[in-house]
Order: structure tokens, then C-alpha cells, then sequence
């Protein structure tokens, strides 16, 4: 077992070393600095494998962080009342969400590839060794955050103690579980989309009750640490005897084969984008009086209509639904005192909530998959002048897309802040949301075309644009820990757009011809 651990750690190290120098390759000034043969080179491959693994512990340790930052600021900002019971009662909800959605003993990932069917290690004493290894890492990362956080938030001892020994044993709940769901159904549990859902969203919603001052009780979570541990030992010693999961993972890779470049996570998305048959018909009347790329817009657009609302009419569902309980709560004066000092802040909050609204980055997406990965083999296609035509027209129809949840979003602030009298923050509200509308649509479209991510064989390789796309939202998160003034939030806003219009269409239009291609 030991010997499986050590040769699998091996495995994943120097594949994460070897994906460090792709990644180093790629960046745009030292692309040309490194050939292939640094692959070759193992003096260098050493030292690119130091950072690569500080590389990867450092991302651990941001994702790490970020998550628990985020319960610590919900629970310190916004439910000051009662931030310690909040902090344990947000991480007790979001563990037990984990329990279904982090499962990674029968996760087809290309290490188990490498290790499993490639090298053909004994399943067995790999699994144990997964088991252990990934138990070993849970438990320090957690312990770390959960005693941090739990000082700064005043949390006893013995809750940090339960906190740390619940989300332990839940994991192992949970793999468990994953393995007896898929002997019983030869499936996957996620896969099972309604089941899943019907599980995933009634827990989640749980993270709202402290709004209601209903809280995690001490007692419920000692009671909820005691199953966990019984259940958890039970899952362990299952797990550990587990004697056919070489068989299950040989199915499950065979299904989802993590070598085959079409079954990678980023070509699946193309599910998400594909053309049904019944939007390949399009009524002449949507096409008349419309020529050039004006009538390959309007197919583009016509043919993935049902993708591009679904979505849209999705967030504004919930948006709707979300508003009504906000202003049945406030009517009701129930809890009005929590929810005011909620929307103190929750102007700041917008540019965050427009980054996950937006559905710029899906559309391009349909874009590249069914429409610029034919046309780009043509030259007359990237052509300067017909590059910023259909640029132009394309940008219009993301921002007129993207507006139905922005016009939502208005009309609810405009009706919470009415009834809250804050009616000075409602014309900066609509402000804030028309303009970050129109600023995501278009810089979702620009790094598309200055960026273009995809390859020919529609996989999403391009680091610059994950880069920007990170940075994007580590801006909006980072607005939102500021302590702007409303009306200079606004104003920066809107001004940063409209100095962006015309310095994207320049760029577009300077560079594009030259990076808007097939890779």
C-alpha cells in the first residue's frame, strides 16, 4: 500500500510538473523563450518542478481560503448579530452539500488513468492508499482554515474540534455512498440529474436560515459529529475492503475515457451549446430585409435561441422568486432590521452578482463551437474590416441578450429600496446594473476575439484567457470589500464603459485579424 501511495504521489507529481512547464510555455512573454525539448532537460524539469509544486500549493491554499473567506464574511458582515453560530452553521450546511458533489474515488481523472490502466498498479492497495492520502489532506487543509477562522470569530475549542472531525468522516459518507449508488445503477450519482438536484438545492437553501435566526443548536451538531463518526467508520471499513473497483473505474473510464480529448470537461461543454433540431428551421420572416453578417447573426442567433434563454430565463426565475420573498419579508415587516442592513452593502455587491449573471462567456462559447470554427478556415472571414462588422453586430446582440436579468435585477432593487426609503440608491442601482451589463457583454466578446481560447479540436488551451477571466472576477469580488460611496461606485462605473467601447473596438480591430484563429 505504501508503495502505491509513493509511486501514485510520483505520478501526480510529475504530472502536475509537466502541465507547470505547458502552462509556463504558454504565457505570452516567455513562449518564446522555452522549446519542447525543456521536457528533455532534467535539470531543468527539477527545478521546474519545485515551483510547479509550490504552484499547486499555493492554489490549494487560495481555493482553500477563498471558500473559507467567504463563510467568515457572510458570517461576520452580514449576520453580525451572531457570527460565530452563523460561521459553523454556513460550513455544517455547505459539508454535507460536499458529502454529494467532492467524491473522488471513482472521479475518472487522468492521474487514476496513469496509475490504473496505464501502469496497471494493484487496485487495491491503490485505492487504500487514495483513500488515506486523500483523508490526510482534508484533514489538514480543514484544520487549518477551521482553527484560523474560528479564532478571529471566537469560536470554542470543542465546536472547532466537531467542525473539523464532522467534515472527515462526511467525506468518507460520501465516497462510499457514491460506490453503493453506482453498483445498485451502474451510474454516476450526479448523473441522475433530478435526483441530484432535488438533494443539492433543499441543503443549500438551508445556508439562508440564520436570516431567520434559525442557527445550528450545539446539541444538533454534536449529534450530527457522533452519526458522522458511526457512518464514517462503517463507510471506511467498506471502502477499504472495496475488492471490484478496479472493474467500476474500467467502466466509468470507459464511459468517460480522461485520455480522449472529446471527453474532457472542456469539449463536454459543447452539450451545453449544440443546435437542436428543432432550432435548425428558421421562419423567412426573421431573415428578411437582412444581408451579410447581419443574416448570419440573426441564424446564429435564431438557431440557439433555446440555449441562450434557457439560461437567461433560469437566473430570471430565481431573480423573480428571490425578489418576492425579499418584499413579502419587508411588507411583513419580518426581519426588515436583518434585511436593511443586508442592503447596506448590497450595492457594492453588483458587480460580482452582474459577473455570474452575464452569459457572455456560454454565448461566445456557442460562437466559436457552430459558427467561427468553420468560418475561420477562410481568410475573407478574418479580414479586417469584415472582423469588426461582425464584432460590432455581435457585441449589440450580447448586450440586448443579457438584458432581461439586468432589467429584473433594476426593477427589484428599485422596489426594495421604495420600500426600505432609500429612493436616493435607486437611480444609482439602475445605473450600476445597465452599465456593468453593457461593460460584461463587451469584455466578454473582446477577450474572445483578442484571446481566442479554443483549438481545432474545440478545447479551451488559451492560459491569457483563464488569466483575464480570473482577474475579472477577482476585481468584482475584490469591489465588494471595499467601502465605496454608492455614487462614486456608479460614476466610475459607467465611465470606465464608456472610455472601454472605443478602446475595445480599436483593439479589436488592430489585433484581431492576428490572434482571432484557429490554434
Amino acid at each position: 500500500m505504501w508503495n502505491s501511495l509513493r509511486k501514485s504521489l510520483e505520478i501526480d507529481t510529475i504530472y502536475s510538473m509537466n502541465s507547470f512547464i505547458y502552462i509556463i510555455k504558454k504565457l505570452p512573454i516567455l513562449k518564446d523563450l522555452f522549446t519542447n525539448d525543456i521536457y528533455k532537460n532534467t535539470r531543468s524539469k527539477k527545478v521546474f518542478g519545485f515551483f510547479g509544486i509550490i504552484f499547486s500549493l499555493l492554489k490549494k491554499l487560495l481555493y482553500k481560503y477563498i471558500y473559507f473567506y467567504i463563510i467568515y464574511y457572510v458570517s461576520s458582515s452580514l449576520l453580525k448579530n451572531h457570527p460565530d453560530k452563523a460561521f459553523i452553521h454556513i460550513y455544517f450546511v455547505l459539508t454535507l452539500i460536499g458529502m454529494f458533489i467532492h467524491n473522488r474515488i471513482l472521479d475518472p481523472s487522468k492521474k487514476k488513468y496513469f496509475s490504473l490502466i496505464l501502469f496497471n498498479m494493484e487496485s487495491t492497495s491503490f485505492l487504500k492508499a487514495t483513500i488515506l492520502w486523500n483523508q490526510f489532506t482534508l484533514l489538514f487543509w480543514n484544520s487549518i482554515f477551521l482553527f484560523y477562522f474560528s479564532y478571529l470569530l471566537k469560536i470554542s475549542f470543542d465546536g472547532t474540534i466537531l467542525l473539523i472531525v464532522f467534515s472527515f468522516f462526511i467525506r468518507l459518507i460520501g465516497e462510499e455512498g457514491l460506490i453503493l449508488f453506482y453498483k445498485k445503477y451502474h451510474d454516476m450519482f450526479y448523473n441522475n440529474t433530478i435526483l441530484y438536484f432535488s438533494i443539492i438545492i433543499p441543503i443549500f437553501a438551508c445556508c439562508f436560515l440564520p436570516l431567520i435566526n434559525i442557527y445550528l443548536t450545539s446539541n444538533i451538531l454534536l449529534i450530527g459529529t457522533m452519526v458522522s463518526i458511526v457512518l464514517g467508520f462503517l463507510s471506511f471499513l467498506l471502502l477499504w475492503n472495496t475488492k471490484d473497483y478496479k472493474k467500476m473505474y474500467k467502466e466509468v473510464s470507459h464511459n468517460t475515457n480522461p485520455m480522449d480529448q472529446k471527453n474532457n470537461k472542456d469539449y463536454m461543454r459543447q452539450s451545453m451549446v449544440e443546435v437542436r433540431d428543432k432550432d435548425k428551421w428558421i421562419h423567412s420572416k426573421k431573415l428578411e430585409g437582412k444581408e451579410g453578417f447581419h443574416y448570419l447573426n440573426t441564424i446564429f442567433t435564431e438557431r440557439h435561441k433555446e440555449i441562450l434563454f434557457r439560461s437567461i430565463k433560469r437566473y430570471s426565475i430565481l431573480l423573480i422568486l428571490f425578489y418576492i420573498g425579499v418584499i413579502y419579508c419587508i411588507t411583513n415587516n419580518l426581519y426588515k432590521k436583518e434585511i436593511e442592513s443586508i442592503l447596506n452593502v448590497h450595492i457594492l455587491w453588483l458587480p460580482l452578482i452582474m459577473f455570474f449573471l452575464n452569459r457572455g462567456s456560454i454565448i461566445t462559447q456557442a460562437m466559436f463551437y457552430n459558427c467561427d470554427h468553420a468560418f475561420l478556415k477562410y481568410q475573407f472571414y478574418r479580414e479586417p474590416k469584415n472582423l469588426l462588422s461582425l464584432f460590432k453586430i455581435r457585441m449589440i446582440t450580447l448586450i440586448q441578450l443579457n438584458l432581461l436579468p439586468a432589467i429584473i435585477l433594476s426593477i427589484g432593487n428599485t422596489i426594495i429600496y421604495f420600500l426600505i426609503k432609500k429612493t436616493d440608491l435607486i437611480g444609482i442601482s439602475i445605473g450600476i446594473i445597465l452599465s456593468l451589463n453593457i461593460f460584461f457583454s463587451i469584455h466578454y466578446l473582446v477577450i474572445y476575439y483578442l484571446l481566442q481560447p479554443y483549438n481545432k479540436d474545440m478545447e479551451m488551451k488559451s492560459i491569457p484567457y483563464l488569466i483575464v477571466s480570473f482577474l475579472t472576477y477577482l476585481i468584482s469580488f475584490t469591489i465588494t470589500l471595499t467601502k465605496l460611496s454608492p455614487i462614486l461606485l456608479m460614476s466610475g462605473i459607467i465611465v470606465f464603459t464608456i472610455v472601454y467601447i472605443p478602446i475595445s473596438i480599436h483593439l479589436v480591430k488592430k489585433y484581431a485579424p492576428s490572434t482571432f484563429r484557429i490554434h
